[in-house]
């Protein structure tokens, strides 16, 4: 149940950040790409198709995708090579 909360938490976060406020969905995914290096990873297979969408994970805001774009090359990385 944990595994199920700690994922669906996550992504409604993602969800709901607005696309400006690039700073606090930085920091999410940093903390989400800490989360695949543990047991919780499992977890987040069954959302592989958003985890590897860049619109929903960068945005398509100029300054988000600016700013995000390599912290989500780096994060994707994680869950593909993990």
């Amino acid at each position: 149940m944990t595994l199920y909360y700690i994922r669906e938490t996550t992504f409604q976060i993602v969800f709901l950040i607005y696309l400006f406020v690039f700073p606090v969905k930085q920091e999410l995914l940093v903390a989400t790409r800490h989360i695949l290096s543990t047991e919780f990873r499992e977890a987040f297979i069954n959302k592989i198709d958003i985890l590897l969408d860049e619109k929903v994970l960068v945005g398509t805001g100029v300054t988000s995708h600016d700013t995000l774009r390599h912290v989500t090359l780096l994060f994707q990385i994680k869950f593909l090579i993990s």
